[in-house]
């Protein structure tokens, strides 16, 4: 949150896409992740995923929701984001699902600019 704060106290000189590890408590008292993905994806991805240690390549499909919001600073003001969720949607039986989730300055409306 520090560097979204500062990014956005020095007026944003640059674009940010950070990895979101919290899930975050919005002002009105639900989370983040749940938020986004609440409506309806703005699309579907599909790729291969690389063989890793031990586990074969294999296909990945995950639908991507992106909501622009405002995330608490702490200070009691506000971070202007857009957050970013890919979730996979039938990952193999035993394996764990893919699920990113990213939080940039950027706008995303679409599927296109949410996964480039």
């Amino acid at each position: 949150m520090a560097l979204m704060v500062r990014a956005r106290d020095l007026g944003t000189p640059l674009d940010w896409l950070l990895r979101s590890k919290h899930n975050r408590t919005l002002s009105e008292g639900d989370k983040l992740w749940v938020r986004v993905t609440s409506g309806e994806p703005v699309g579907e991805i599909r790729f291969t995923l690389a063989q890793r240690q031990g586990k074969r390549a294999r296909e990945v499909a995950q639908n991507v929701w992106a909501q622009a919001l405002q995330l608490p600073d702490g200070q009691g003001g506000f971070v202007q984001a857009t957050c970013i969720v890919a979730r996979e949607t039938e990952p193999p039986a035993g394996d764990k699902p893919i699920e990113w989730r990213l939080l940039t300055n950027l706008p995303v409306e679409n599927l296109e600019q949410a996964a480039p």
